[in-house]
């Protein structure tokens, strides 16, 4: 889920499109990113038992979520300069 959340937070620097809604798949593990580019009709899995997030709460909570994954981005990113 960490690593959802940091693509979805970097996505407009790295991707050029921006980033508005996560699913997380707990079962599946599978992290699916709702961007200014995303096609709806591609999100195949839907099933109420594997579905786990859904981050369509608001511009508010999701950018407290981007913030949060730019300073595990940054974390993990000095942690692997010291390895």
């Amino acid at each position: 889920l960490v690593e959802c959340l940091m693509t979805c937070a970097i996505s407009h620097q790295v991707y050029k499109t921006k980033c508005y809604s996560v699913n997380w798949f707990k079962n599946t593990r599978t992290c699916y990113l709702h961007t200014t580019e995303t096609d709806i009709n591609n999100l195949k899995v839907t099933t109420a038992s594997d579905f786990f997030l859904n981050n369509c709460a608001g511009i508010k909570y999701l950018n407290l979520i981007i913030l949060f994954a730019h300073i595990l981005f940054f974390i993990f990113q000095k942690k692997k300069k010291k390895n």
